[in-house]
């Protein structure tokens, strides 16, 4: 039941203008549902069987011993993690899961949905945090936005987010010096590998700081948070 991901949509158009860059070369991106709950875990199948997310397979593994097992066997690009697992914490195992799959973008989807939960999460390295309570439109897009690299906030866990780091006016005050420098290059342009040769340092610890700047900013994207940056004066615009 936890082997070989199952093809549940075969016949859906390519996505060849959205910017999916570790799908196969027919367009099919690779889903992994970490879920032991039968209820949510058909929930989440039934939602995305017939859902515009372009091909894509899917699987699912019911505890973290499992889910690393498929991850060893088979290369997928995104991981739907739970929180609460029979065998450890979905947020704590996001450190070794993204070190050891790097490939894999871990997106949180959880019923105890909260800003604490999400920002604890994107601490330890997932790219995102979503309710199991979102509409299908919001899940199928975190599930784009995180694969593409970026990362997904449910809406409702936006506006908690900006209170508990003081608001947007203390943004500046909130970010450490190294996210300045990646914020201040990112406003100029650069791409995250231009970024992590400029200041040394590799493309997932420049990820671990973009996502922790837009944590930090309320945004929802590098082009949002470099919107926010430049309007409350935080970086200088591109000469």
């Amino acid at each position: 039941r936890c082997g070989a991901p199952v093809e549940l949509i075969r016949s859906r158009p390519r996505c060849e203008d959205h910017p999916m860059s570790r799908t196969d070369a027919d367009g099919t991106m690779h889903l992994l549902v970490v879920e032991d709950n039968p209820t949510d875990r058909s929930w989440l199948v039934m939602m995305l069987d017939g859902a515009d997310v372009c091909p894509h397979t899917l699987a699912y593994a019911e505890t973290l011993a499992t889910a690393e097992v498929m991850l060893h066997d088979d290369a997928f690009d995104c991981v739907l993690l739970d929180l609460r697992l029979p065998d450890g914490d979905g947020v704590l195992s996001v450190p070794d899961l993204i070190e050891r799959y790097p490939g894999a973008a871990v997106l949180i989807v959880t019923g105890a949905a909260s800003h604490a939960v999400a920002i604890e999460a994107m601490r330890h390295g997932a790219r995102g945090c979503v309710s199991k309570d979102d509409r299908l439109e919001e899940l199928v897009g975190a599930i784009r936005t995180v694969h593409a690299g970026g990362t997904a906030l449910s809406s409702s866990l936006v506006p908690g987010m900006l209170s508990s780091f003081g608001g947007p006016g203390a943004s500046r005050e909130r970010l450490t010096d190294r996210e300045l420098e990646v914020l201040e290059l990112l406003a100029e342009g650069h791409s995250t590998a231009a970024i992590a040769a400029r200041l040394v340092i590799s493309k997932n610890t420049v990820r671990n700081h973009v996502r922790n700047t837009l944590v930090k900013l309320g945004a929802h994207s590098q082009r949002e948070a470099v919107a926010i940056a430049l309007r409350e004066e935080i970086v200088s615009p591109p000469r």
